[in-house]
């Protein structure tokens, strides 16, 4: 079908608008943008998003202001704020946080349109935004926030030309710190940050080749600062504990568990209680030792147990120090761990403790009764007064 003439000339100054954007000055890119205000019914939904994320990725916050005021309304701006965050656009990313864009919003296309879930899925890549239900269904999950982290690939555009430039994890991961300080972001999508920094920093331990170095460590910074947030109630949920327990895992990098050991150590002990495969796991939990500080007296005992039955004498020395460990309770179950193992001299030198703090015990009992003073019977003056009057009554 042969396009009409205004809609083959909204075409060439479609394709003007993008050159623009990429190469061309801010006088040339608001000139262009201009000029398509009378055309801007010819634009389809994919088009009018690739012009601000295109924008996002090259041009100035004046050029983006320009496209959403005069081309608008956009009808998706949430990977235009991951590619602005991706690309270390500070300037931008504040301007669209001030606009109310979310990084997890669904496309706002009207119910009417023909193949409207066709296009909300081309709009989106196919990631999950908030309504999702299978948002945080898998940890190593993509969503939108995700994209924050990653490089440019090819054919990641909506429209024309690749809009791929060079980027840098560390500076895009101190935005998104920054912004979330500000409390920029909802709770869901703070939720999801963390979620996706944890996740980009497992690949990339895991696969080192495929990353610019220092990314693993990048995502742990912003991670930290994500949880400190957290535990001063400013931003996030209680799902946050939770998406850094899913992280310990079979196979999981241990430098990774490291990190949640040192920075979170309630959550690897709840794993440890929970999970059998970690509980059998006894080389990864003794290395973690020197890396946690106490938990729980349940949670200790677990760990001197899971110590105890794989004869780590070493961490079970490191663990006399601790409050609530080395407990009556806790020393029965490790000799019972120990001696079912079959390692008869880890179970006698734990009997000996649990002997040394029985006779403690003990001593310090008697010690307390022979220190308390005899209890003499108080006289009854009250009641011998009060018999004496019952007689005079007789």
């Amino acid at each position: 079908m042969e396009l009409s003439v205004e809609k083959r000339h909204y075409k060439r100054l479609a394709a003007e608008l993008r050159m623009a954007l990429v190469s061309g000055t801010d006088e040339e890119a608001l000139s262009a943008i201009k000029e398509l205000v009378p055309l801007r019914s010819y634009a389809t939904p994919k088009e009018l998003v690739d012009f601000l994320e295109r924008a996002c990725v090259w041009a100035s916050r004046e050029v983006v202001d320009a496209i959403i005021a005069d081309l608008g309304p956009i009808p998706y701006c949430g990977w235009a704020l991951a590619l602005a965050l991706r690309c270390d656009r500070e300037d931008i990313a504040y301007d669209l946080k001030a606009r109310r864009v979310n990084l997890l919003e669904d496309p706002e296309i009207p119910e009417s349109l023909p193949e409207r879930s066709l296009l909300i899925h081309d709009l989106t890549r196919g990631d999950m935004t908030g309504s999702s239900p299978k948002l945080f269904e898998d940890p190593q999950g993509r969503s939108v926030t995700s994209e924050i982290f990653r490089t440019f690939g090819p054919s990641e555009e909506l429209v024309g030309a690749d809009y791929s430039r060079g980027t840098d994890v560390r500076r895009s991961c101190e935005l998104v710190a920054k912004l979330a300080n500000d409390q920029s972001f909802i709770p869901v999508v703070f939720d999801d940050i963390f979620r996706a920094a944890l996740a980009c920093a497992s690949r990339a331990y895991a696969y080192p080749a495929s990353y610019v170095p220092g990314t693993a460590e990048s995502c742990l910074e912003l991670a930290d600062a994500l949880l400190e947030l957290w535990r001063q109630h400013l931003g996030g949920t209680e799902r946050i504990p939770e998406l850094l327990g899913r992280m310990v895992v079979p196979n999981q990098d241990e430098r990774l568990i490291v990190w949640i050991c040192e920075k979170a150590p309630e959550v690897f002990y709840d794993r440890l209680c929970s999970q059998s495969w970690l509980k059998k796991n006894v080389g990864l939990v003794r290395r973690m030792v020197a890396h946690l500080t106490p938990g729980t007296e349940y949670q200790n005992g677990v760990l001197l147990s899971v110590l105890a039955g794989g004869a780590c004498f070493d961490q079970l020395e490191d663990l006399l120090g601790w409050q609530n460990t080395y407990t009556p309770a806790n020393l029965d179950r490790a000799i019972d761990a120990a001696s079912e193992a079959g390692h008869a001299e880890i179970a006698a030198w734990l009997l000996t403790l649990r002997q040394d703090l029985s006779d403690t015990a003990k001593s310090v009992e008697d010690a307390k009764a022979e220190e308390e003073p005899e209890q003499k019977e108080a006289p009854q003056d009250d009641e011998g007064d009060l018999g004496d009057l019952s007689d005079l009554l007789l």
